[in-house]
């Protein structure tokens, strides 16, 4: 949702462009805090998912793990691709349009589309670029499903080094943090690390975990003050390196407080999972991440091509309304229809936990 909301109030009309461009500069960081959080998310649904194999099994398979990532991630990526690669051009050139720049197929076909966003900054598709971040998952899975295998008893030495290994990164490109580390994959070790840190310490039930377990009322009422205080206050200002790392640090492990809440905390403040509807959105969130940037394209091409006179109305509340209501029936359809299908075939792949 947070991304979502960076890429709102979008316009064709110059003169509201311009206008709206300093809001749109203030929304656009929250983009980060989107991506740092479904990074930490993942990081500790997956060491979860393994170190939950491995405590019944002792053991899991790589093979199958890969196999049942590529079958969540795949179907949908490929497909946004194949709208970026072939429908768009061919709309394009049924009605005599420029077509828009799209870089080598191969940066998407080999999951490292982030690192060209992070390198040429170029003005590509809009659809395509919010794929970067799922190359980075991509990435990240193929390496920790790997080092999961072989050194699951070492996870916290893991850990320390991916920690060093991202502080290392920020030292060595001080002088480009906002831009080219933006799109590293490096630049998250912070959120998947300490995201398999939470899961290692609830599966095993150590120190950690019975802390955090026995903290009070107050401080999780406190907790969610500074939250959503935090939130409300993010800007993107040109802070200094330290700052900008204590900030990302602190924001990952308010994300991991934020989930031990919601997941092991006996009587939270409040329960999002025990909302049917979120729920749902929540089970249909990689559609709403992938789709929205297709029906921002639309939209936007739409009104250019019918050459109708935007106001402050249609960009404060007409198109972000009408983008957010597409994108969750088209992510409904898309769930229901294509994804799912996919989806039952990783039952083939599963171990029982």
């Amino acid at each position: 949702m947070f991304v979502f909301i960076s890429h709102l109030f979008f316009s064709n009309n110059i003169f509201l462009a311009n206008v709206f461009a300093p809001f749109r500069q203030h929304l656009s960081p929250y983009a980060f805090i989107g991506i740092s959080f479904f990074f930490t998310l993942s990081g500790f649904l997956i060491t979860w998912i393994l170190l939950s194999e491995i405590t019944i099994n002792r053991s899991f398979s790589l093979k199958n793990f890969y196999i049942r990532r590529s079958l969540r991630i795949w179907p949908l990526y490929f497909l946004i691709v194949a709208i970026g690669y072939i429908l768009i051009p061919l709309l394009s050139y049924l009605f005599r349009m420029p077509s828009p720049h799209l870089p080598n197929i191969w940066w998407f076909l080999t999951f490292t589309s982030n690192f060209y966003f992070g390198s040429f900054n170029s003005n590509t598709l809009f659809l395509l670029v919010f794929l970067w971040s799922i190359a980075a998952e991509e990435q990240f899975y193929l390496a920790w499903g790997a080092l999961m295998y072989f050194f699951h008893k070492k996870i916290v030495a893991i850990v320390i080094a991916l920690l060093l290994i991202y502080l290392a990164l920020i030292i060595l490109t001080a002088n480009n943090i906002i831009h080219s580390v933006y799109f590293n994959t490096i630049n998250y070790f912070p959120n998947f690390a300490l995201g398999a840190v939470l899961a290692h310490s609830c599966i095993e039930k150590n120190g950690v975990f019975h802390f955090l377990k026995n903290l009070s009322k107050n401080f999780w009422r406190i907790f969610y003050l500074i939250f959503l205080l935090s939130l409300l206050f993010f800007q993107e200002p040109q802070i200094s390196l330290f700052m900008h790392t204590i900030r990302h640090l602190l924001f990952t492990l308010f994300f991991c407080l934020l989930l031990f809440d919601q997941c092991f905390t006996d009587t939270p403040l409040f329960k999002l999972g025990a909302n049917k509807w979120l729920n749902y959105l929540g089970k249909i969130s990689y559609g709403l991440y992938c789709w929205h940037g297709v029906v921002i394209t639309f939209v936007k091409k739409v009104s250019e091509m019918s050459g109708y006179n935007e106001n402050y109305i249609d960009v404060l509340i007409l198109f972000p309304l009408l983008t957010l209501f597409l994108t969750i029936i088209i992510s409904i359809i898309s769930y229901e229809f294509f994804e799912s299908k996919f989806l039952k075939l990783k039952d083939y792949f599963s171990a029982p936990i």
